[in-house]
């Protein structure tokens, strides 16, 4: 599926959800909080989402790009909107099965809750900033949608200017959020604390324990907002840890949407750390940027290598996974032992195999070498993989082999 985001502005990520009030013709008007359903919130994000891209690619033309130079004096390019533009003269239509696919990754033809959406749509606001994160900004209420009509499964939507137009170039605060993860997240009012949490990764202030009870005090029981925050810390890309001083610190952590996005960053990791190790055997000229030096050696071998090196992944994955095994089973230090493992008659000329720093495996207590390639080396390794092995000391062994490390 491909990785959806969203550059949420501040403002909007402690913001609520309201409706004016149903009122008799003499009373003031008033307005009631609005608790969208958890389908309602991925909806409305959905919609936000294609909305701007749709709006974008209609008004191409009213993106300016400005120059200016970083911190270092180079020259960068960036895109600044058009302040004579008018945005909410054009209407957006917007397929309900676009929706459903954008947060489903198929389509569904029961489009009956997205229909009803379509009512709270034309009355929704958004209360923003409130807790006054954004300095420049005032709290304020905003209306969202000017109008909205459906025919055929499909909305046709005109934003609110002022609502939108933080979204389309966002150049004050705000926070790049994973959609695929925010769709992912069980429960609507788990969905709007990480939304508040995420925006503060990071950042000082540290947020206070008062701030998160003011804005879903009425959406969570008491003890419920521990038990969002651990799902947070366990199913999200934020760790949210609480101070003694009841303010919490929110750091950034990995998240992936499944396990060939996992496979990938680690494997684009250990490349990246063969291409250190390749850079500091060139002993570079101090003149020569080593950094740049090993991207382009990273992109050398993700280019021309990639299979090799995903074959001597795939060992050194289950080497560190073996190494996981015996250390918590054994009292000893990664310097002097390895693992070797138990063998069968296939190999019963040697009592056991050991690995060799450059992949290939070797026959214990004959220094013979087993395998001559990555492939054999993987085939073996994943035979004996869930096999039984014991710890083998070199410290305390006449066993000399400087090539055998683990």
């Amino acid at each position: 599926m491909e990785k959806l985001e969203l550059n949420i502005p501040s403002k909007y990520s402690h913001g609520i959800f309201k409706k004016m009030e149903a009122k008799s013709t003499n009373e003031a008007v008033g307005y009631e909080r609005v608790k969208l359903t958890q389908k309602q919130i991925n909806y409305f994000y959905a919609i936000v989402y294609l909305y701007r891209e749709k709006l974008l690619f209609v008004k191409q033309n009213s993106l300016i790009q400005v120059k200016s130079k970083d911190e270092n004096s180079e020259e960068k390019t960036k895109h600044k909107l058009d302040d004579t533009i008018v945005w909410n003269d054009t209407k957006i239509s917007i397929k309900f099965k676009d929706i459903y696919t954008l947060i489903y990754g198929e389509h569904n033809s029961q489009f009956d809750t997205l229909n009803k959406f379509k009512e709270v749509l034309e009355s929704l606001m958004i209360e923003t900033n409130l807790l006054g994160k954004d300095k420049s900004e005032k709290t304020t209420l905003i209306k969202i949608i000017d109008s909205i009509d459906v025919s055929k499964n499909t909305f046709s939507i005109t934003m609110n200017d002022e609502f939108i137009k933080p979204y389309l170039i966002t150049e004050k605060l705000f926070k790049k959020v994973n959609l695929n993860l925010l769709f992912s997240i069980s429960g609507k009012n788990t969905k709007t604390l990480y939304l508040i949490l995420k925006d503060y990764v990071g950042i000082s202030p540290i947020i206070e324990d008062a701030h998160i009870k003011q804005m879903v005090a009425e959406m969570f029981s008491n003890g419920r907002i521990t038990e969002a925050i651990e799902y947070i810390n366990t199913q999200t890309d934020i760790s949210v840890v609480k101070n003694e001083n009841s303010k919490y610190t929110i750091k950034a952590q990995l998240w992936f949407e499944n396990e060939e996005e996992e496979y990938e960053y680690y494997l684009r990791k250990y490349i990246w750390n063969e291409s250190v190790k390749i850079m500091e055997v060139k002993n570079l000229n101090k003149s020569i940027d080593e950094d740049d030096y090993t991207k382009g050696i990273f992109k050398k071998i993700y280019k021309y290598q990639k299979e090799k090196y995903t074959l001597r992944y795939d060992i050194y994955r289950m080497l560190e996974n073996l190494k996981d095994r015996f250390q918590s089973e054994v009292d000893m230090s990664e310097d002097n032992a390895t693992v070797v493992f138990n063998l069968n008659d296939e190999y019963k000329s040697f009592s056991s195999l050991i690995i060799g720093d450059d992949y290939n495996l070797y026959g214990y207590p004959f220094p013979t070498q087993v395998t001559f390639d990555l492939e054999e080396t993987n085939t073996i390794l994943d035979k004996y993989y869930e096999s039984e092995f014991i710890v083998y000391d070199l410290k305390q062994s006449n066993y000399q082999m400087s090539s055998i490390v683990f």
